[in-house]
């Protein structure tokens, strides 16, 4: 708690993006978020064209992530929004649209 972090991806609220600078205020597993009504960050998919495939569909990863009692941190950024950050997905792709590497960061 109290350490600086900065976004890496564009949120889908559009008012935090890629550089935007915030201090954890706490740790909280996706049931308390839900429960405590803190609001919960989606990266923003507008500008990929697999997230038109995809929009309504889940994984099965992203589903346990979610129901999962791992504790992720919430953010307090300086325009006072404050969001808890659960992990983003990061998927480096061939020239031929193909998966060549993922990773998950917080």
């Amino acid at each position: 708690i109290g350490a600086q972090v900065m976004l890496i991806k564009n949120l889908v609220q559009g008012k935090l993006v890629n550089g935007s600078i915030g201090q954890v205020v706490a740790f909280k597993s996706i049931r308390e978020a839900h429960g405590q009504h803190t609001e919960i960050a989606e990266v923003d998919k507008s500008k990929d064209p697999r997230a038109a495939k995809d929009k309504d569909t889940e994984s099965a990863e992203q589903k346990a992530k979610r129901s999962s009692n791992n504790v992720w941190p919430v953010v307090r950024f300086l325009n006072g929004h404050e969001l808890l950050l659960p992990p983003a997905e990061f998927e480096i792709m061939n020239v031929h649209g193909e998966m060549e590497a993922r990773r998950d960061q917080v």
